[in-house]
């Protein structure tokens, strides 16, 4: 009896453990298409909704060399 029950017990993990793997193989990356769309999607809808306030950017008047003339770096 307990022999019949341990070869029924280690046919279920065999059973699971393929089941699992084909599982994670199939739908593995499915799930992560789905999860990168829609982290893309958020970050598009994210950068849409907080627009162009100018911050954070690259000032192109930042190294200018102003009104005198002068070249080189001027400003750094």
């Amino acid at each position: 009896m307990g022999d019949l029950l341990r070869r029924r017990w280690r046919r279920i993990l065999i059973v699971v453990i393929i089941v699992a793997v084909l599982g994670g193989l199939i739908f593995g990356p499915v799930a992560v298409k789905v999860f990168g769309t829609l982290a893309g999607l958020f970050a598009i809808l994210a950068i849409i909704i907080s627009g162009n306030d100018g911050g954070g950017g690259i000032n192109p008047h930042q190294y200018q060399s102003g009104a005198t003339g002068g070249g080189g770096a001027g400003g750094i």
